[in-house]
């Protein structure tokens, strides 16, 4: 029979009549298990065995045993108590017979059924003692649940404090209210303080007076949302000393989400954040090292800083001008002291703990001077001038340019041995790399300035004697242009005089001669006009006007339409705008549509769009186009691609579009392909657009 079958079975006991049987066989009959014991003793035996239920009559209480049945029910665990029907006589159910009521008190969970009985009053009773007896059962499974919980939770707690007594960051716990209850012993150990006074919120007098709020205000949001808590602050330790930690609690959950306790650590990152800071300096000096070109105030910067890098008591940095006898150098910028306290000193001393930073040979960094062999110990190298500073950590770099040449030399002092580490050595190792750059940008610059001042005068002087040669040159040109227009004038007149007074004279060989010489003399008068024009667009002043581009493009067609007679289909694109030289940007326009009309076949219309992509405008036709191989001849003054006689022209007209785009600090641009046409681009300089729109 297994456990739990014992623990369901009736036991009965009825010694007198056929009390046992009945019961018995009510029982079965109801689907119970049950089992009739033959005396008291018996009865105790199968007690303890196991029974979810005792049916014993009156008479059975007094019999021999019941000291064994009493001192079952006594052993029974704290969490059971097996319920006892016993059928009593009339009239002592309610416990006014004393005797069986003394008879029944040592069974403690009794219930009493008055004879005689009906069947179905005593199935209710089991049924219910059943019931009760099976609550019983549940509350043991979950004592036991809860025991074996408890015992793997004893072994988690002591693997856990294991652990956290085996890892090197701090431990804590806390309630789940987020008062503090447990600290590993590395608290103890790195604070000094013993566990019970940190307990609660006491761990606070531990932090650094300016963090506690901060950390206070992190805990109670925390604890407030039951969120997981991080936050920086600063530990003291047992010597006083503050260092950075990183703080960080997560809540343990149960089933439900209510939180049970917080746990945490808190890791030590006190050379992290001590590296950053340096780096942040680091960044802050090499930024304003190389903003700067003043040399003072670079040295004044590289001091400072180092000196605050290092928390070093002084810092100064001695350029490096060793006179005759290769000894002396100057005091350039001091830090932490009034510069009067240096003047009056010796230059420093060729001592090996000083001479490798002139040297350029390395960093030179003693904990202590006074017992450092490299310090000067004889006349008249020994100890420390009248009046210095007192000095025992000591701290030597130089600062080298990128030729190799050491510039000077920076040197800090402490009066505390120890006091200067490697990370305070990389530190101004790197300052005074940044500053040597520095330094050597600042020569450059004041070099530059000087050779600036030159060129500024030589460009002056060029200036002057370019206006010059530019005066000249234009009195020379009008001179010129006057004396060729004169008697190019005056071939015109004569020859157009005989062709209308002698015309019917003169033979038809003459008057073909007469008419070329005219049409020489034109062809010339006008190309030293066109020449004129492209010297003045040279010397021009530009203006900046604001241009409705669509609406001068429009116009420009109209003109030359007029001008031409052609029959131009243009497109123009609307609403585009520029700003630029009104008149000059005409010019350009009506060059590139006169262009259009005279590269174009007259077996096909001609097809003009006008627009502007990106900033750029561009005039398309379909003309006759051009072979791309000579586009770089186009805008080159009296190069042409074509005859005179298939296309007359003077060859100025697109130079004289390049020079005015120039002007304006644009460019120009051709594109062609053979008989099918050009694309002219251009621009007219940065904000061309972006102001006019």
């Amino acid at each position: 029979m297994t456990s739990t079958d014992l623990d369901a079975r009736i036991l009965i006991f009825a010694p007198i009549g056929r009390d046992g049987a009945l019961l018995n066989q009510l029982a079965t009959h109801n689907g119970q298990y049950a089992e009739t014991c033959p005396d008291l003793t018996s009865l105790a035996q199968e007690f303890r065995r196991g029974a979810g239920l005792v049916l014993i009559t009156e008479e059975g209480l007094a019999m021999s045993g019941m000291s064994a049945v009493a001192a079952s029910v006594d052993a029974q665990p704290a969490w059971s108590d097996i319920p006892f029907l016993v059928l009593v006589s009339s009239g002592d159910a309610d416990g006014r017979n004393r005797a069986t009521a003394d008879l029944m008190r040592p069974l403690r969970n009794v219930t009493a059924i008055e004879r005689p009985v009906r069947p179905q009053t005593v199935l209710v009773a089991i049924e219910a003692a059943l019931r009760a007896r099976k609550r019983q059962l549940h509350l043991r499974e979950a004592l036991e649940d809860l025991r074996s919980s408890q015992a793997r939770l004893t072994e988690s707690e002591a693997r856990y404090r294991t652990l956290t007594e085996a890892i090197p960051q701090l431990i804590w716990s806390a309630e789940s209210s987020g008062s503090a209850d447990y600290f590993s012993s590395q608290w103890e150990e790195y604070t000094g303080v013993s566990q019970e006074k940190l307990l609660g919120d006491r761990w606070l007098m531990t932090l650094h007076p300016d963090d506690r709020p901060r950390a206070v205000q992190a805990w109670q949001d925390a604890v407030f949302d039951r969120a997981p808590y991080a936050v920086d602050y600063r530990i003291r330790r047992h010597d006083g000393a503050f260092r950075w930690f990183h703080t960080r609690g997560t809540p343990s959950r149960d089933g439900q989400g209510h939180i049970l306790r917080w746990n945490g650590t808190c890791t030590d990152i006190h050379e992290r954040v001590l590296a950053e800071e340096a780096l942040e300096l680091a960044n802050q000096v090499g930024a304003s090292l190389a903003a700067d070109l003043d040399v003072d105030r670079i040295v004044d910067t590289l001091v400072n800083a180092s000196t605050e890098a290092t928390g070093a008591q002084f810092g100064a940095f001695f350029y490096n001008t060793p006179d005759e006898t290769g000894e002396s150098y100057r005091l350039f910028s001091l830090a932490g002291l009034p510069r009067e306290r240096f003047e009056k000193f010796p230059a420093l001393r060729k001592t090996p703990l000083f001479a490798p930073t002139f040297d350029g040979v390395g960093v030179v960094r003693s904990e202590d001077i006074l017992k450092d062999p490299r310090y000067g110990s004889f006349k008249p190298y020994d100890g420390m001038p009248e009046g210095h500073p007192p000095v025992r950590s000591y701290l030597a770099i130089p600062v080298v340019s990128r030729e190799g040449e050491v510039v000077g030399g920076l040197f800090f002092g402490h009066a505390e041995t120890d006091r200067f580490s490697i990370a305070h050595e990389r530190v101004v190792v790197s300052f005074a790399a940044q500053a040597a750059i520095a330094l050597d940008n600042a020569r450059l610059y004041q070099q530059l300035r000087g050779m600036n001042r030159n060129l500024e005068e030589r460009v002056e002087e060029r200036t002057e004697k370019l206006q010059n040669a530019v005066r000249e040159l234009e009195g020379f040109t009008h001179s010129v242009s006057h004396d060729m227009r004169t008697p190019l004038r005056a071939m015109i007149g004569h020859a157009n005089i005989i062709l209308e007074d002698y015309g019917e004279e003169v033979s038809e060989e003459a008057r073909a001669h007469l008419e070329r010489i005219a049409s020489a003399a034109l062809k010339m008068s006008n190309l030293v006009e066109d020449l004129l024009g492209y010297a003045r667009l040279g010397r021009r002043d530009v203006r900046r006007d604001d241009i409705d581009m669509t609406e001068l493009a429009g116009a420009v067609v109209s003109v030359v339409r007029e001008e031409t007679g052609y029959q131009i289909d243009a497109r123009v694109q609307p609403g585009m705008h520029a700003r630029g030289d009104l008149e000059l940007i005409r010019m350009v326009l009506h060059n590139l549509v006169g262009n259009a009309v005279k590269y174009h076949p007259h077996d096909r219309p001609l097809i003009l769009e006008l627009g502007e992509e990106d900033g750029e405008f561009y005039l398309r036709d379909n003309g006759i186009g051009f072979d791309m191989a000579y586009a770089g001849k186009l805008f080159v003054p009296f190069e042409r691609l074509h005859r005179d006689a298939d296309y007359p022209g003077t060859g100025i007209g697109l130079a004289n579009v390049k020079r005015i785009i120039e002007r304006h600090g644009g460019t120009v641009e051709a594109e062609g392909t053979p008989n099918e046409g050009a694309t002219f681009r251009f621009t007219l300089g940065e904000g061309a657009l972006a102001e006019a729109l």
